[in-house]
């Protein structure tokens, strides 16, 4: 891992030691957007994905240059999210049970409407991003990710917030997984 990323990684630790305890497992670098079909700043590759820079190896790729200092903090802090909510494809268990658990009851409170623009997403990153999950799976593997880190870990622009898409029911799920976040067991 390039030592640019130890200081951000230590950062990290010290405020989500949950999160920490993952990112050692992680490569973190810089990357060529070119290469990756991905309309993002930055991106999670596991260690199994066929697009992953570092075959073998969990991977979060830096794509935006101007990602720095508590932006950039933020983002590996929330893409690190995906590994914590994944499971691993051979043994079938959670990387991380606690979090994946709180994962799982919040993706059980989607309003309708909710999972209608979930749908639309889903089908336009299949007509423009060349997706090819299923919709359950894209819908676990990234997109539950993404309501969980739009909250905790939120962007410049602070969409999933500013959008008020969050049920109170779910605000308080969020609030429950930060507090795990920052525990240090």
């Amino acid at each position: 891992m390039p030592d640019e990323f130890n200081p951000i990684i230590d950062q990290i630790s010290k405020e989500y030691p949950a999160v920490g305890r993952h990112l050692r497992n992680i490569r973190i670098q810089r990357g060529d957007k070119s290469k990756f079909l991905s309309g993002g700043s930055i991106e999670f590759f596991p260690s199994w994905e066929k697009f992953n820079p570092n075959p073998g190896q969990h991977t979060i790729e830096i794509y935006d240059k101007k990602l720095v200092g508590d932006s950039l903090k933020s983002a590996i802090t929330g893409d690190a999210l995906h590994l914590m909510g994944g499971v691993d494809p051979i043994t079938k268990t959670p990387y991380d049970p606690g979090f994946r658990k709180m994962k799982e009851a919040f993706s059980q409170t989607f309003t309708p409407q909710q999972v209608q623009m979930d749908l639309r997403n889903y089908n336009e990153a299949r007509k423009n991003e060349g997706e090819t999950r299923s919709f359950d799976d894209w819908l676990d593997s990234s997109r539950t990710d993404a309501y969980i880190r739009g909250y905790l870990f939120p962007d410049e622009r602070d969409e999933w917030r500013k959008q008020g898409i969050y049920t109170p029911d779910q605000t308080q799920l969020l609030e429950n997984i930060k507090a795990y976040l920052l525990q240090n067991q």
